[in-house]
């Protein structure tokens, strides 16, 4: 948990950021302590040397040749840049003024160099709010129509304009091995993403005008692509400021949206555009989205290179033989996985399978990936290219259950290759070695702190890789348990009960108990009452979570079950508050008759759109004697 001293920085919450102004960098951040370097077959090549005292460390990310990390250590007054060598487990320090605000803040080169945004040298104090407002505030409607989303911690003042300015410019510097050199023009600069050879760098930059109703990330924006000596080598979208957001279900802002790189290729930029202004529901059209290609050295015209019946969601991609699209709706839910061959997208489009995102049950797992040779995840293949790997999280009725299945391309056959089993919680981390089957899993038990294993599929063993100790030993005892019930229309809930360590329900009676929860909607009463979650994950407790009631004394009700369901015509919103009091009456009941809950000494809390489900249960009905709604919407 984090300690007084983290609690107590100073923190500004500007353009929808909230940041240390004396680091530069994010607030409330926790870091690591000490940093361990091992083989994947358990041995310990040691710690790091070298270290400042009482470090705050994080960002950890591996070169290409997996020789050296990188790592962030976050001090009193800066964000440092270091490098450890794996040969000696030696760290040295590279910069110590790395600008961390929009927490992206380096990454490698194929040729072991490093590119980072560094604050700016020489750049003065920052500015003060003056407690003497320079005028009015004024803010000038344009007379169109439109809805204003409720964001968090935005600009109100020119002075905050001032302030966030000075603390979100920075300059792109390259290390080289040995020096640090600035490239490119110095500005606002919130992402930079190399391409997979290295050779090119896709960079935004915020400019004004700024806005008092939306974050910075609907400011003016530039998106450009920079060769290594930081020239601009092509503009490739002007974004002016946007107030008035589009609304509604699968609608997006018209023109180009999501560039990213090929991760199978050199230097490959792909992006999208709606073909339907925008608006997916405005007419009838057989293609909503196109998906364009610009190769290097990005001087032609962009190439058409698939298009999508729903909306676009993404592509990964494989090789020269295979990519797989997904696309899908938010209002009916659909989503579509499909293969195809990249020389052909369009012609060689074959849909594999089409779920409903709310049914937890028939999620057929998400393809493996690893990385190639450019440290790009690409998909795994086995059978010489004809099957992948599919793994995730295996919902069922009786809670989560992971697993790696084996999927023909061709046939559309799947093969069971492995299942967490009871009364553990495994989940797959890598695929070490598909060749030889093996696995790196994080297992873990109510009683068990979760720990790396080696997983062999073939040989069916499991090698333990690391050791760490249970950080919670006041929570030894505490009782966890998977308890499933009904609404009184029928739809399966369940919620996961915590109960204080040594507590006997009939010594000791019904205790006070807090709920806890957060709505979800549904178009299916079926889906509605799925079962999700583990009865066999470690306890874990977050900063600020409500499980600490249950050392207390307190009966905990987690993650309880809370759809809004809307069948047909009938929007989830319409019938909002019955659902949400049956909802809660039902869990109540359940804890009551299983007689660890008094009825008139219960809580509910949330956070977000749980908060605005607490306030609403506190207003519209007679369930709860008190609520925390925690940072409402």
């Amino acid at each position: 948990l984090p300690s007084i001293a983290d609690l107590s920085q100073p923190e500004l919450r500007l353009a929808g950021i909230r940041f240390d102004p004396s680091t530069n960098g994010p607030s409330r951040g926790q870091g690591a302590n000490m940093i361990t370097a091992m083989k994947t077959d358990g041995t310990v090549l040691g710690e790091l040397r070298g270290l400042p005292t009482d470090p705050k460390l994080g960002g950890v990310s591996w070169s290409m040749d997996s020789k050296r990390f990188a790592f962030t250590n976050t001090t009193g007054s800066t964000i440092e840049l270091w490098v450890a060598d794996l040969a000696t487990m030696s760290a040295v320090r590279i910069d110590d003024g790395v600008n961390g605000i929009f927490r992206r803040t380096m990454s490698w080169l194929p040729d072991g160099s490093i590119i980072y945004l560094r604050t700016l040298s020489n750049r003065g104090k920052a500015p003060v709010a003056s407690q003497v407002p320079a005028g009015p505030s004024i803010q000038e409607s344009e007379g169109i129509q439109g809805e204003s989303r409720t964001f968090q911690d935005l600009l109100s003042s020119v002075d905050d304009e001032n302030i966030f300015e000075f603390y979100a410019t920075s300059e792109l510097v390259r290390w080289d091995g040995q020096t640090s050199t600035p490239l490119g023009r110095k500005g606002m600069i919130t992402d930079v993403s190399p391409s997979p050879d290295g050779k090119w760098l896709l960079v935004t930059l915020t400019e004004r005008p700024f806005s008092y109703v939306v974050p910075y990330y609907y400011f003016p924006s530039r998106t450009e692509i920079w060769d290594l000596s930081g020239n601009t080598v092509r503009t490739l979208l002007v974004k002016p400021l946007q107030e008035n957001l589009p609304r509604g279900y699968d609608v997006v802002n018209p023109g180009p949206r999501n560039y990213s790189w090929r991760s199978d290729r050199p230097a490959s930029l792909m992006w999208v555009e709606a073909l339907d202004e925008g608006n997916y529901h405005a007419k009838e059209m057989q293609f909503h989205d196109q998906v364009y290609r610009l190769d290097a050295p990005f001087t032609g015209d962009p190439v058409p290179f698939i298009a999508t019946e729903k909306r676009f969601q993404g592509i990964m991609w494989g090789n020269d033989n295979l990519a797989m699209l997904m696309e899908g709706l938010s209002k009916s839910r659909v989503r579509v996985t499909s293969a195809f061959n990249p020389a052909d997208p369009q012609a060689s489009l074959k849909k594999l399978w089409e779920l409903n995102s709310d049914d937890r049950y028939s999620n057929p797992g998400f393809p493996a990936t690893v990385p190639n040779a450019g440290g790009r995840p690409v998909l795994l293949t086995t059978d010489k290219g004809r099957s992948l790997y599919l793994s995730g999280p295996g919902a069922s009725p009786e809670g989560d259950r992971p697993f790696v299945d084996k999927y023909d391309l061709k046939t559309g056959k799947t093969t069971r290759l492995w299942r967490s089993e009871a009364p553990y919680y495994e989940t797959v981390s890598e695929f070490l070695d598909p060749a030889r089957g093996l696995l790196l899993t994080v297992r873990q038990s109510v009683t068990e702190v979760p720990n790396y294993y080696i997983r062999d599929l073939k040989k069916g063993t499991l090698k333990q890789v690391t050791k760490f100790e249970n950080p919670y030993p006041q929570l030894a005892g505490v009782h966890k348990e998977l308890v499933t019930y009904k609404r009184k229309d029928g739809v399966d809930l369940s919620f996961t009960l915590y109960l204080p360590a040594g507590y006997d329900r009939t010594k000791d009676g019904p205790l006070p108990t807090i709920l806890w929860a957060y709505p979800r909607e549904f178009n299916d009463p079926s889906m509605a009452g799925q079962v999700s979650g583990s009865p066999y994950t470690f306890t874990r407790i977050s900063p600020s979570s409500v499980l600490v009631y249950v050392t207390q004394g307190y009966a905990v009700l987690n993650d309880a079950s809370f759809p809004i369901v809307g069948v047909g015509d009938q929007e989830p919103n319409d019938t909002f508050v019955e659902q949400l009091v049956a909802n809660a009456e039902a869990a109540i009941n359940k804890a009551a008759e299983m007689g660890v809950t008094d009825p008139k000494r219960v809580a509910v809390s949330g956070h977000s759109y749980g908060a605005f489900m607490t306030a609403h249960l506190l207003s519209h009905s007679r369930l709860f004697a008190a609520g925390i709604a925690r940072s409402g919407a």
